[in-house]
């Protein structure tokens, strides 16, 4: 525990030393930049129920002008959800069991412009993006009935494929906050 601290203490340290240097913080023309996001969700209910689904979006823009960047973005994703529901008494038993495992895929471009700076540090921009998805889904559903006083059973299973493609767009704020500066000398040797 004593490393970590002492390792954030000493980035902190170096960012702050960099950052003194030079009192400018945002992208300027002919800039480049790369982010991602990664996204994930895990549901577990006590009795029936699990459901996990993780996405990852890396994104690379160009700036044309300064503060205003045009850039591209991807969608990697991967998910599954399994249901298992059981019913019993005395005369019956039902057992259904669902597994649907999904798949996504995506490409989009945006437009990115930063309008207003609070302080140094923190920027905000807006952005419209425009995507494509498409997204795989295979549903496996079993199912079993058994009927204990006339002794007999019913076994039943589906396998259901899905396919769909998805064009959006949608608009929305970001803010971006500016740790260090990289000097451009650096980057070069």
């Amino acid at each position: 525990m004593k490393k970590v601290i002492l390792g954030l203490v000493v980035i902190l340290t170096v960012g702050m030393a960099t950052a003194q240097e030079k009192e400018t913080f945002g992208f300027s023309k002919n800039d480049v930049f790369l982010e991602g996001s990664l996204k994930g969700v895990s549901i577990r209910d006590k009795d029936n129920y699990e459901h996990f689904d993780i996405k990852f979006y890396p994104t690379v823009a160009y700036f044309i002008e300064d503060n205003f960047a045009v850039g591209a973005n991807l969608l990697l994703g991967y998910g599954k959800t399994e249901i298992e529901n059981i019913y019993e008494n005395e005369r019956v038993k039902s057992v259904s069991e669902s597994r649907d495992i999904h798949h996504a895929y995506g490409v989009g471009i945006f437009g990115r412009y930063y309008f207003l700076n609070l302080g140094k540090r923190f920027k905000i921009y807006n952005q419209l993006n425009l995507g494509y998805r498409k997204e795989t889904s295979k549903v496996t559903m079993n199912s079993s009935y058994e009927n204990f006083e006339y002794n007999t059973k019913d076994l039943r299973s589906q396998v259901i494929n899905r396919d769909r493609k998805i064009y959006d767009t949608n608009i929305g704020l970001g803010l971006n906050y500016f740790l260090t500066i990289i000097e451009k000398n650096l980057i070069s040797n």
